[in-house]
């Protein structure tokens, strides 16, 4: 219904002349403003103030009502509604009808707001912004017309922002990652600083940039670091080698390469160079000395007091010298080398540990601390030598085969019987000495076998003589103190072999000093043979027993002694010796008939490069003997007699070690070649009951 202009005036003139119905209409259809309204009600009566009463709680029913039927409702609102009206529902049946349809709206309301605080308390939960984005675009599409969508959208639009930053900000990282292993995948330092300058030029705004600086700071320093530990460490080496082994050319090379690559020592590098210049010219003197094989010990430690910076090369070379030449290093030059020298000719320090040389694999330990405790091989002499006496019986039990052991002074012989009398019961061979037999040996051989024991090379054979010899030459250096060596040890043995059978023997150990008098006073007078060689010399060799011949020599054929040669001392090699036995045996009437075998054991085969090539010892070895060999070879013909006759009339070379040698006069006894030889002496020797047994070789009498 609508009202003209007229009439609300009218109204408003004279409110109270019209119906309270109407006015009340007039009211709810809006027809007064609020001015108008408040202009209107004190001229109202009471009726007409009821019906006003009536009309404006309508009125505000129907704008609150309007407003609840809006799309755009909020909760609030309607519970308003539902609040402020629930008492009118039952006076006003418009009121009425309205209510019931509002309340089912706010009851839709309240239940979208449950879903909507349990869908915000969930979301609380989520732990990321992109779960959580996908959670409200999921709650929007399941509930398109929620009353919550512009409070959905600000939480979206929040976490979008949220997430935005996130992924940029992850996106920082994972180019900033990607440059870290970037870096790690380049060595050189150029690469790694490329792969910086690009990120710096890619991302100028990240938020890493001052990490990368520091970075690349870090890298710069850690480079000028290692420039300089390279460096040093650069010419730490070159200090180490400048008293090491290498070689001075390559010392010089590497103080060369320093100059051109490094700067932190190049002040020092010219007096390096001056040292290693003078290294290079002392180098042709030190090969020579190391080269020469009659240098010694005493040599090589001057040659360290001189040049201290070629004191490594030294060591080492000497270190590998012991392993190979052991018998170069005696026991006194053994102190030396691990207390120094200290006498009025040299000052010379410690040049090794005992550690050193026993992991070097010169020698076990226990044989450097026997070394240390007894520093001069005065220290291993043996009691029993007191007890030496001079063999005064040249006459032979009967049936006795007399084995000589001939050879020039240090030849070997003593060690050669030593390692015989150690050999003891092995298999069917059993060298037995006669502890009552007629002659003065038996202390000897326990001599040898005590040094034999307690690891060492048997000492200089020394027997004392209360008169003298009167052969001696007071000028020879073999003379020592009124001890002389020139005496003959003669020692009774028995040889038992498997057959049960037993060969008797004399053995007896030929001085080298009485050798080499062989050479001084060449004999062919049997006659003359006590007035040359000594009282009993003419009974020794002429008894009726059978002999054997074995003469012991060393690898160095050109070893030189003094002799007294008619008044006159003159030099004579090893093998000229050799040379004027085979003479005698050959000149003497009547000997030659009594020998059964002439053999040459070559001793310390320890010492050769393979002592198993039999080839490289005749090429080596024997090309000094070559002159020997052949008289010894005229001396076995058939024609002659019966010498060598057990093995083709031809004499035989056997190879012979004590074992392992080791510096110091230290040994580990292996009886293997003793076995060997006392074989030979076996098939060579005639027992009791028979005569000796020919073989067709020496194998044959090896193997037997």
């Amino acid at each position: 219904m609508s009202f003209t202009i007229e009439q609300i005036k009218a109204v408003l003139m004279n409110p109270n002349e019209f119906r309270p119905q109407m006015i009340s209409e007039m009211i709810v259809e809006r027809a007064f403003t609020s001015q108008q309204l408040q202009e209107l009600e004190p001229k109202l009566d009471a009726q007409h103030k009821k019906a006003f009463g009536q009309a404006a709680l309508l009125l505000k029913e129907k704008e609150l009502y309007d407003k609840c039927m809006s799309a755009d409702v909020t909760y609030d609102i309607l519970k308003s509604y539902v609040d402020q009206y629930r008492e009118e529902v039952g006076r006003n049946a418009h009121i009425a009808n309205h209510f019931r349809e509002i309340e089912e709206r706010f009851k839709a309301k309240e239940r979208g707001k449950v879903d909507f605080d349990r869908f915000k308390d969930e979301l609380d939960r989520i732990p990321d912004n992109k779960n959580r984005l996908d959670a409200v675009n999921k709650f929007l599409q399941d509930n398109p017309f929620t009353d919550f969508r512009n409070e959905l959208q600000v939480i979206k639009e929040e976490l979008q922002q949220k997430r935005d930053a996130e992924e940029a900000a992850q996106a920082e990282l994972n180019s900033y990652n990607e440059l870290l292993r970037n870096i790690d995948s380049y060595s050189s330092l150029e690469g790694k600083l490329s792969a910086i300058y690009d990120y710096e030029q890619n991302y100028p705004f990240s938020s890493y940039m001052q990490n990368v600086r520091d970075l690349k700071n870090r890298l710069l320093a850690e480079e000028e670091r290692r420039s300089e530990i390279q460096d040093e460490n650069a010419w730490n080496e070159i200090l180490v080698s400048l008293t090491s082994a290498v070689s001075s050319s390559e010392k010089k090379r590497m103080l060369e390469d320093y100059a051109r690559n490094y700067k932190l020592h190049l002040n020092e590098v010219p007096e390096k160079m001056k040292q290693v210049e003078e290294e290079l010219q002392a180098d042709p003197i030190i090969d020579g000395i190391l080269n020469d094989p009659d240098s010694d010990v005493i040599d090589y430690l001057r040659l360290i007091k001189k040049y201290p910076y070629k004191r490594e090369r030294l060591r080492r070379f000497m270190l590998e010298d012991m392993k190979n030449k052991p018998t170069r290093y005696s026991r006194e030059e053994m102190i030396w080398l691990i207390k120094g020298k200290n006498d009025a000719r040299d000052q010379i320090p410690p040049v090794f540990t005992t550690e050193e040389i026993v992991g070097s694999g010169v020698m076990p330990l226990s044989y450097m601390n026997y070394i240390e405790t007894h520093p001069t091989v005065h220290d291993d002499r043996d009691p029993g030598e007191a007890k030496l006496i001079v063999e005064t019986n040249f006459e032979s039990a009967p049936n006795n085969t007399d084995v000589y052991f001939w050879g020039v002074p240090g030849s070997g012989k003593s060690t050669v019987l030593a390692g015989l009398l150690n050999v003891g019961q092995v298999g069917s061979l059993h060298l037995q000495i006669l502890t009552q037999g007629v002659h003065a040996g038996y202390p000897y051989a326990q001599l040898l076998k005590n040094y034999l024991n307690n690891k060492l090379f048997p000492a200089r054979t020394r027997t004392r003589n209360a008169q003298g010899n009167p052969f001696a030459d007071p000028a020879n250096d073999n003379q020592d103190n009124g001890i002389d060596d020139k005496f003959i040890q003669i020692i009774d043995a028995k040889l038992e072999v498997g057959d049960g059978s037993e060969h008797l023997l004399s053995i007896i150990e030929m001085p080298g000093e009485r050798t080499l008098d062989f050479a001084a006073a060449p004999v062919k007078d049997i006659k003359k043979l006590d007035e040359l060689l000594g009282s009993g010399t003419r009974q020794l060799f002429m008894n009726a027993n059978r002999k054997v011949f074995f003469f012991v020599i060393d690898p160095n054929s050109r070893k030189q002694f003094n002799i007294n040669y008619r008044g006159t001392i003159v030099q004579v090699d090893q093998a000229g010796v050799l040379d004027a036995l085979v003479q005698f045996l050959k000149d003497v009437p009547g000997l030659a008939e009594k020998v059964d075998a002439v053999h040459v054991i070559l001793s310390k085969s320890d010492m050769l490069e393979n002592p198993n090539d039999l080839e490289c010892i005749g090429n080596t070895v024997l090309d000094g003997y070559r002159n020997v060999i052949t008289v010894l070879g005229r001396l076995c013909d058939a024609a002659r007699g019966n010498i060598n006759a057990q093995c083709g009339h031809r004499p035989h070379l056997f190879t012979f070690s004590l074992g392992k040698v080791y510096p110091g006069n230290m040994n580990q006894y292996k009886k293997d070649d003793a076995i060997k030889i006392l074989k030979v002496i076996a098939a060579n020797t005639w027992s009791v009951a028979s005569k000796p047994t020919k073989w067709d070789s020496v194998v044959e009498w090896m193997n037997k």
